[in-house]
């Protein structure tokens, strides 16, 4: 524990204040990944009043968060990794079963909103991905979100409702 400590500018002592010992911290990372890229993140979607802003928000969020670069493609990296397989599945299943009901809510019926939903995060997944693949690139916030809203123009139907796809 004393390269993580050092890393983190603490002395060994103050890490053990917080973490009872390394199986203990590596259970607290990919939870708290969850609760604060998931869980909250979700709750604020959930919160505004329209379904087609609740999906248009979600997406221009988490395609900027992702071109800027992210966790969730580390975590994809370790997905064999017994601490993060489980969180890394319940956050995957979450996140499609939330952008499901946002597809449905806009009037897809169940195959089409699941094939959305499943474009979606294969975008965000891809852009991710592309992002980490891409570390020496420096990339303008303009350019970020204007990326961002094309991902989004991408994956969320005109406004009648979307062909079966």
């Amino acid at each position: 524990m004393e390269p993580v400590a050092r890393r983190l500018g603490t002395t060994k002592g103050s890490f053990y204040w917080h973490f009872a010992d390394r199986d203990d911290l590596l259970l607290a990372v990919p939870a708290l990944w969850e609760d604060r890229e998931t869980t909250q993140i979700l709750a604020a979607i959930e919160a505004l009043p329209d379904p087609r802003e609740r999906l248009l928000a979600l997406g221009r969020g988490a395609y900027a968060r992702a071109s800027r670069g992210g966790s969730h493609a580390a975590l994809l990296a370790a997905v064999e990794d017994p601490w993060v397989a489980p969180v890394l599945a319940r956050v995957t299943r979450t996140r499609l079963r939330f952008l499901e009901r946002l597809y449905g809510g806009l009037g897809l019926d169940l195959d089409s909103a699941h094939r959305y939903a499943r474009l979606a995060y294969a975008v965000y997944l891809g852009t991710a991905d592309l992002r980490r693949a891409e570390q020496d690139e420096e990339v303008e916030d303009e350019e970020i979100e204007r990326r961002a809203q094309l991902y989004v123009a991408a994956v969320v139907p005109p406004a009648e409702g979307a062909p079966a796809c």
